[in-house]
């Protein structure tokens, strides 16, 4: 059955063929008359029936074989279409494939974010040859990367260990970790927040929170209290090389430290540098090196150590 499209087509033609045909008919019978009526010789000299002949083969052979050969026609077309199309397909593949690898704006235009995410996920199973192992890989990535406010430029991170020489003896000994961050940025929000806490689902909410709030989780097997600033502490917070204010609030089991980048910071919109930082207590199992145990209570009286890592992004 023919679609509308083309059953259209088709009446265009049949009225075409139609019109043609009659006023070829008309025109050869109009002709005959002339020659024998009177008054009307002077018309015989036209071609009127030349004209009417052509009009009326055009109508009934032309019009009608077209009609007819149709469906045919559109066969070999398409066929036709089909060999250029499988002949050129390679080569255009090929053209949006490099398109898209080496002009990405061009792949922006065209694609939409789920679509993007698709491309990526196949790309990543092609490339590793597991597909379930790269769609978890960009799931992990477009929840870390994808969408935050702030990005991290020029980070660099150092961690040093030592001992805590205030422990009183015969308490287990307690190890201080003591982390600085530097890095610029373009800030969105305008207040950091430091959280220690004791409690693990508030922990893992506050993980999920917005990347100005910073959580650090002490669980109650440790013998230390969140709260304390004994635990944990923020040291110091720079801003381009000048200390901001540290307010501190605190309850039971759980402490936040909170600091203003300042609204200077805020309207100019431009990379600052931060620096900030933090100590915390803890109370390692470790391994004695004279007598091998491995309890909490049991220290090493010959040396203390003290541990210093830089790490750069």
């Amino acid at each position: 059955m023919h679609d509308p499209l083309q059953r259209l087509y088709r009446t265009k033609l049949a009225l075409l063929a139609s019109l043609l045909l009659f006023t070829g008919l008309g025109l050869l019978i109009f002709a005959h008359w002339v020659q024998h009526a009177a008054g009307w010789q002077w018309l015989a000299n036209w071609p009127i029936s030349d004209i009417g002949s052509g009009l009326f083969t055009t109508g009934l052979l032309g019009v009608a074989l077209q009609y007819f050969d149709g469906q045919d026609s559109e066969v070999r077309a398409t066929q036709r279409l089909e060999r250029v199309l499988a002949a050129a397909t390679p080569a255009m593949r090929d053209a949006v494939i490099d398109g898209f690898a080496f002009q990405p704006d061009d792949l922006a235009r065209v694609a939409t974010p789920e679509t993007l995410d698709k491309i990526i996920t196949n790309g990543l199973a092609i490339r590793l040859g597991d597909a379930s192992f790269a769609e978890e890989i960009y799931q992990d990535v477009r929840q870390q990367a994808i969408g935050i406010p702030e990005r991290l430029h020029d980070a660099r991170m150092s961690i040093r260990l030592s001992m805590d020489r205030s422990t009183s003896k015969g308490r287990a000994p307690m190890f201080v970790t003591t982390v600085r961050w530097e890095y610029s940025l373009i800030p969105t929000y305008q207040t950091r927040r430091f959280v220690c806490l004791s409690d693990l689902e508030e922990f893992r909410d506050l993980n999920q929170d917005t990347v100005a709030t910073s959580a650090w989780y002490i669980g109650p097997r440790t013998g230390l209290d969140a709260g304390a600033k004994e635990s944990f502490e923020l040291v110091e917070f720079i801003v381009d090389g000048e200390q901001r204010t540290i307010r501190r609030s605190s309850k039971q089991g759980s402490q936040a430290y909170s600091v203003n980048l300042g609204q200077e910071a805020m309207e100019a919109a431009e990379p600052i540098t931060v620096a900030y930082t933090t100590e915390r207590w803890s109370q390692p199992r470790t391994t004695c090196c004279n007598c091998g145990s491995t309890s909490r209570r049991a220290a090493c009286q010959s040396s203390s150590t003290t541990a210093t890592r830089t790490l750069t992004t």
